[in-house]
């Protein structure tokens, strides 16, 4: 399985049982897309690593990248209203994708409107998972 995922961080109490999983798995491959920084080193890595940046040559190259041949897409942690809003539009329709919310704080967001909001409710209805790590959350997310 192909899997393009995205994460603020490469690295992290949050993120490094994923990216150990993926870099040992066999059966899946990996594209890693993050923003921040990157501290997952291992010696044979096997992921394939891209920071995304608004800098035009870079968001050009991850436009390629995040509108690939993905099975799935995974956008984990959904901090960012605009990077949401880029992978949603840019990703491929046949992949699946998946919205990791983290907080009440983002749907909140959402919910008010404005610019950051209108870029979350595109990314939320276009999403076809999106997992809520927090019962309060997934309990904002009802109540929408």
């Amino acid at each position: 399985m192909k899997v393009l995922m995205f994460h603020g961080r490469a690295g992290g109490h949050n993120i490094l049982p994923f990216l150990e999983y993926f870099n040992d798995s066999t059966e899946h491959k990996l594209t890693f897309v993050y923003s921040n920084d990157r501290t997952y080193y291992p010696e044979k890595d096997k992921i394939e690593y891209h920071k995304f940046s608004f800098n035009p040559k870079k968001l050009f190259r991850l436009s390629k990248i995040i509108g690939g041949e993905y099975d799935l897409i995974w956008y984990h942690g959904g901090h960012s209203a605009l990077i949401l809003f880029v992978f949603s539009l840019l990703r491929s329709k046949n992949s699946t994708f998946i919205f990791n919310v983290w907080n009440e704080w983002l749907i909140q967001k959402a919910k008010r409107g404005g610019i950051k909001g209108k870029m979350f409710q595109y990314g939320i209805r276009h999403a076809d998972v999106i997992h809520c790590n927090w019962h309060g959350t997934a309990q904002v997310l009802a109540d929408t």
